[in-house]
């Protein structure tokens, strides 16, 4: 019997698994903690599709979820995360726009619901004297809807009972445009 470790990291936190680029560099994985939550919104909205019928009438008959966003609002203090460390401010916002920068897909934990595959879309960070020691980085994270695809090989056309309907494309070779028929021909001028 085996068992699995699953890693379970304490709430309000971003992750992200190791990553590969396609430089061929890798991106090391890993977690950011806020100390302080100022704010978590997220949003899931749905699409609504409207589709016009005769004169002023709206049918209703399809919806779809979009990707869900999130906007956050994290703190990280230098004094309580690295006893006043020089460095890390700059270290953990460089991190934060790096993981933008490279597109690396994140997960992250809020006091409400766990998100999974985000990507940064958005990072806003404002300094003055009242934030001069401490990293206040408003996030905004949009989620990516991710399917797998798959090639399928189609059999032959002698080989299936309706291969009119079902056959694959076949190259028909070259083919040109003919003149249509001018339905304008037969109007008269000045009308």
């Amino acid at each position: 019997m085996s068992t699995a470790s699953v890693t379970v990291y304490a709430s309000r936190s971003i992750s992200w698994d190791t990553v590969t680029l396609p430089s061929g560099a890798t991106f090391p994985g890993g977690v950011l903690i806020a100390d302080t939550v100022m704010e978590e919104r997220a949003d899931d909205d749905s699409v609504i599709t409207e589709n016009p019928v005769e004169i002023g009438s709206v049918v209703n008959d399809h919806a779809f979820d979009t990707p869900q966003e999130l906007e956050l609002i994290y703190v990280w203090d230098a004094v309580k995360q690295a006893g006043g460390q020089p460095g890390f401010l700059e270290t953990t916002y460089q991190k934060v726009r790096d993981l933008k920068r490279a597109k690396i897909i994140v997960n992250c934990v809020t006091g409400k619901a766990q998100y999974q595959n985000l990507l940064i879309k958005g990072i806003s960070n404002v300094t003055d004297r009242e934030t001069e020691n401490i990293l206040v980085l408003r996030l905004t994270l949009k989620q990516l809807l991710l399917t797998l695809t798959q090639t399928v090989i189609i059999s032959t056309a002698a080989q299936q009972s309706m291969p009119q309907k079902t056959m694959p494309t076949v190259n028909g070779g070259s083919v040109s445009l003919q003149p249509g028929q001018n339905y304008n021909s037969g109007t008269t001028s000045g009308q």
